[in-house]
């Protein structure tokens, strides 16, 4: 014990409190045992001797305490492992004492689970029990009421609440009875709820009461119950009786008993010969009275798709709507389906959109469901049964099943007594037809025939119903004869040959159907003698034979249709045209076969024909109509339509004729775009232009909105043609239209005016400057050259901007102002455009006034000429004259050429002037050689335009002869660009004049762009240099570089040379001194007079 007390005390020493003593015991043993020694011990020898010493002690004290503190732990380790073990001995002992008492707890515990397991089964056993018992009272179908003797309500499974029709709160009340629920025993006898129990105990009591009981409540179907009542008998007390009654629903088997009762009246009616009218009538006022409901109606269907009411009880049909059994809206309810399908249909009227057209009548009169029934009769739908029920899901399986059979019961009865109705009308219609008419039996046998048959065939009665049907006829036709006996009992026609008692044969058309007669089946036949039909037919298969090798040989394509626009023929080109082949095109509609749309809008287009059926008369295709072919191909046609009639005149289909135009509308179409569109560059012409203003005019109008018209022309685009002739200047045409389609906005429109003139469209603008950013892009594309043939060619555009409704409001005055501002831009040096001014606008009338001015001066003779002399530079003599015209205006006075002139040349006047001034000259020169002067040569201008008229050589010539002037003192003169611009053409013209005699000279030369080669080929006589070069003769050396080479090159071609405005001495010496061989100009003389030339130059011979 001590010694675990030693070691408990030990335990309280930590590991570190331990090391911690420790380290303090040894730190204070060093630091003064060495202090000590040193304070004693002087001696170093014996001072380290005894620190060794003292070290060795130090660690023979701390094994020691090593050693008991480890034999002090393990010790007290051996003493507490024997004390656990002992523990662990005697917790072993207690273990298995606990684990008896647990085994013995166990058993017993099984015990009670076991007991509890059986008690739960028990318990289960009767819940379900109770629940079975409880499903089965409450389940079963038949109703239970238990009730105590006194007939008040113990209890009432729910199968009897819903069968009565009343709640358990109703049934406890002394009478259930209340509003319009009505119940009462099948005698008649109202049931009284209390009398039930006294019934019952008044009853043998070994055997239950039975007795059947009538429900009914206000709209609801009535129902039938039978009721069995048992008394339970209390077997501890005499008065604790109980009554309990079984209610079964027997409505199905009374309903069913109803039914046929209903059809043994209707049978016994039918055997009675009623007639079929009454029988369904009878039939619908009963099934209306027995069977409750509100509406009941049979109908039969016509060939025109409608339903006709042959008897009807309950309702009135009041419905403007008809009952049809085809396609239509009104053919899609339940009695138009079961005529359809030849099947039962049922329908929920309430909320229907089937019923939409009779809704009116339904909500009316509380309809809510519909069952329609076909009537058969050998396989046909010939009518329908139709009954109405004021409750939604009247009509349940089974209902429909036996209401199913009693439909067909009445369609059996129903046709019985119309076979025999049919019979006795046969017999009264047979005496008095002029058809024949035979009676045969299944076996070919005939029993009876009308007067008609025995005069047609030669036989008496008697003869003739005792054949068989095969004896008349030919026996080529027998072999069908009996095929055609068995189909007859459902009808059937056919041709076929009868002979009559002399062996004449005849063509027959035979209609056979099987009747009742005395309940046995015949054969009715009616036979129509149809020789004289034959005859037609034979005639009208000739003649429709040569239409139909007339409708297949004609280029035109045709179809015919129905009345109803059904295909029924198309011929061969029709086939070619449509896509469709005869067979598979007939019986479809035209418009699936004849699909025609119009070619600008792909809109579809109503065909001829369905306007040809309805307005009954002959009717042409719209213009701009295609045909699309089955492939898809769409082909341009032309059509009629016209009806085709019966002999009284009523339409019955109608004929398409039609062929394609494709070739002709291709050609129509390419006139049309050449009629508004111009021929070399594609662009809408002036016509185009001029509607697509006006219409741009009109949108302006109404929007209050702004347009600009362009008017472009071409900056020295004459010099272009001139020069490299009318293909070059076509091309440069289409390429400027090109680039001015780039430069324009998307809904502008460009067109050529015509020549070198372009209009340009900026419709729906806010502002002028929208108009002039537009030009600006249009002058930009000029900036780039043009390429024609390989040569680079630069050309600019001046362009007059007129803008609406500032300028004009209508399309010549807007023209009009952008041609005149046009003009201004021009002037202001080209290659610019300018907007219109009123300014401009007097500009433009004067321009206007001075042409006007000039057709008067024409006919006014207010022209003269001018003549300036050329001097030969080697002798300094006159060797010709210039003549140069000038304007004395009555209006104006004196008017310059250069006013003059470009107005004469674009107004064509210059034709007149030239010729006028050509025949002046030569009577001046003819009649200064008459007076005896020195023949001179005298020169005539010749404009672009004189030489372009195709009679210009025989003019020339005429006038020579006229005024009797030798043509070598005549000389033309052409400018630089007349001589290069028609290319051979122009060497030809030149060359026929040469023949004449005429001088040929070169007017400007050096300014345009001649060929050498080229100016080699022409017949010319002189070169004139412009007298913009002799002018820069005194400013720089270009001028006179140019002049010597134009010189030098004469001389090397044989020409002469004369130079045009010499005014100065320099001018003067400088060409003398470089050879030049005439001279012309101010420095000799200004232009005169005729009467100034002969007192200057001529007075002194």
């Amino acid at each position: 014990m001590r010694v675990n007390l030693k070691w408990d005390n030990l335990k309280q020493i930590t590991p570190w409190r331990l090391s911690s003593l420790y380290a303090l015991i040894g730190g204070f043993w060093i630091l003064f045992s060495d202090r000590i020694l040193g304070f004693f011990i002087h001696d170093q020898t014996l001072y380290v001797q005894l620190s060794t010493l003292k070290g060795w002690l130090y660690v023979f004290v701390s094994s020691i305490f090593l050693y008991l503190f480890f034999y002090w732990g393990l010790k007290s380790l051996q003493d507490s492992e024997e004390a656990l073990q002992e523990s662990y001995q005697q917790l072993q002992l207690k273990h298995k004492e606990l684990e008896i008492a647990h085994e013995e707890m166990e058993a017993t515990h099984e015990e009670l689970v076991a007991a509890e397991e059986e008690l739960k089964q028990q318990f289960y056993e009767v819940q379900e029990q109770e629940a079975y018992y409880r499903r089965v009272y409450e389940g079963i179908s038949s109703g239970i009421i238990v009730q105590n003797r006194h007939g008040q309500l113990i209890h009432a499974n729910d199968a009897a609440c819903r069968l009565l029709r009343r709640g358990r709160s109703q049934l406890r009340l002394p009478s259930p009875t209340d509003g319009s629920w009505q119940a009462y025993f099948s005698d008649g006898t109202p049931f009284k709820w209390k009398e039930l129990p006294q019934s019952a105990l008044a009853h043998n009591a070994k055997s239950p009461l039975y007795r059947e009981l009538v429900i009914s409540e206000g709209s609801q179907q009535k129902s039938w119950l039978s009721i069995h009542s048992d008394i339970i008998q209390n077997l501890n007390s005499d008065h604790d009786q109980e009554i309990i009654t079984t209610l079964v629903d027997i409505t199905e088997e009374k309903t069913l008993e109803i039914y046929e009762h209903l059809l043994n009246e209707i049978n016994q009616m039918v055997l009675s010969e009623k007639s079929l009218p009454e029988i369904k009538r009878y039939l619908c006022e009963q099934l209306v009275k027995q069977m409750e409901f509100p509406w009941v109606w049979i109908g039969v269907k016509k060939d025109d798709g409608m339903v006709e009411f042959r008897a009807e009880a309950g309702l009135k049909y009041s419905n403007s709507n008809p009952i049809r059994w085809d396609e239509s809206l009104y053919g899609q309810g339940a009695v138009g389906r079961a005529i359809q399908t030849g099947y039962k249909h049922v329908e929920v009227l309430e909320g229907n959109p089937i019923f939409e057209a009779w809704k009116d009548f339904i909500e009316k009169n509380g309809l809510r469901s519909v069952a329609a029934f076909p009537l058969i009769h050998q396989g046909e739908t010939f009518g329908v049964l139709t009954l109405y029920s004021q409750i939604t899901d009247y009509f349940n399986e089974k209902r429909l099943a036996f209401l199913e059979h009693f439909s067909f019961q009445l369609a059996v009865m129903f046709n019985s007594a119309s076979d025999r109705e049919h019979m006795e009308r046969y017999r009264l219609l047979a005496e008095d037809s002029l058809e024949m008419i035979l009676f045969i039996q299944p076996d070919g046998r005939i029993i009876d025939a009308n007067e008609a048959a025995i005069n047609r065939y030669g036989y008496t009665r008697e003869e003739l119903t005792s054949r068989y049907i095969q004896d008349i006829r030919l026996q080529d036709d027998c072999n069908k004869l009996i095929e055609q006996i068995r189909l007859a009992q459902t009808g059937i026609q056919f041709e076929c040959m009868h002979r009559s008692k002399d062996g004449s044969a005849f063509p027959v058309d035979v209609s056979s159907k099987g009747a009742l007669f005395h309940g046995q089946s015949i054969i009715v036949s009616i036979i129509r003698d149809v020789t004289e039909r034959k005859n037609a037919e034979a005639m009208i298969w000739l003649e429709k034979e040569r239409a139909q090798v007339t409708l297949d040989s004609i280029g035109d394509a045709v179809i015919t249709t129905d009345v109803q626009g059904n295909v029924e023929y198309l011929n061969p080109i029709a086939e070619a045209l449509t896509g469709w082949s005869n067979p598979e095109a007939v019986g479809r509609s035209l418009e699936q076969v004849f699909h025609i749309v119009n070619e600008n809008t792909n809109a579809s287009v109503e065909s001829p024909i369905v306007r040809c059926l309805r307005e009954g008369r002959i009717v042409g295709l719209a213009n701009h109509t295609v045909l699309i072919h089955q492939n898809g191909q769409r082909i341009a046609i032309e059509d009629s339509a016209a009806p085709i009639r019966d002999r009284q005149g009523a339409v019955i289909g109608g004929v398409l004729v039609f062929h394609d135009v494709s070739d002709k509308r291709n050609l129509m179409n390419e006139l049309a775009h050449q009629a508004h569109h111009d021929s070399l560059t594609g662009l809408p012409n002036r016509l185009l232009y001029n509607e697509l203003l006006n219409q741009a005019l009109a949108q302006a109008r109404r929007k209050k909105s702004m347009l600009a018209v362009l008017f472009l022309d071409l900056d020295h685009f004459k010099l272009i043609n001139d020069t490299m002739g009318h293909n070059m200047g076509d091309l440069l045409l289409q390429l400027c239209s090109e680039r001015l389609k780039q430069a324009i906005r998307e809904g502008d429109t460009i067109a050529r005016q015509g020549g070198d003139e372009f209009l340009i469209l900026l419709p729906e603008i806010r502002r002028g400057e929208e108009a002039a950013y537009v030009t600006d892009r249009i002058l930009k594309v000029f900036f780039e050259p043009f390429m024609l043939n390989g040569n680079e060619v630069f050309i600019s555009t001046s362009v007059g901007i007129s803008l609406y409704p500032n300028d004009g409001s209508d399309l010549e005055s807007l023209v009009k102002q952008a041609d005149t501002a046009m003009y201004y831009a021009k002037e202001q040096g080209r290659k610019n455009y300018q907007f219109f001014t009123p300014e401009l606008n007097s500009r433009a009338q004067e321009r206007l006034s001075l042409e006007n001015n000039l057709r008067k001066g024409l006919e006014r003779e207010e022209f003269v000429l001018n003549y300036q002399p050329q001097v030969d530079f080697s002798t300094g003599r006159i060797v010709g004259m210039e003549a140069l015209i000038r304007w004395n205006s009555a209006e104006r006075g004196i008017v310059s050429p250069d006013v003059f002139i470009p107005i004469a040349e674009e107004t064509g006047l210059i034709v007149p002037i030239g010729e006028w001034v050509l025949r002046n000259a030569c009577a001046q020169n003819v009649a200064w050689q008459k007076q005896g002067h020195q023949p001179w040569r005298i020169a005539v201008n010749i404009s672009a335009r004189q030489f372009q008229e195709a009679n210009f050589v025989e003019l020339l010539s005429r006038v020579l002869n006229e005024t009797e002037m030798d043509p070598q003192w005549l000389e033309i003169e052409i400018t630089e660009s007349i001589a290069m611009k028609k290319g051979e053409s122009a060497v030809n013209l030149l060359n026929r004049i040469k023949e004449l005699g005429v001088r040929i000279s070169i007017d400007d030369f050096g300014t345009g762009f001649s060929s050498l080669n080229y100016l080699q080929r022409l017949p010319v006589d002189t070169l004139k240099i412009d007298q913009s070069f002799v002018r820069d003769i005194s400013e720089d050396d270009n001028g006179e570089e140019v002049i010597t080479t134009i010189i030098l090159l004469a001389r090397s071609l044989h020409l002469r040379v004369i130079a045009e405005g010499v005014e100065t001495k320099i001018q003067y010496h400088f060409l003398k001194e470089k050879q030049c061989d005439e001279m012309q100009g101010y420095f000799f003389s200004k232009p005169l007079l005729a009467e100034d030339i002969e007192r200057k130059f001529l007075s002194g011979f």
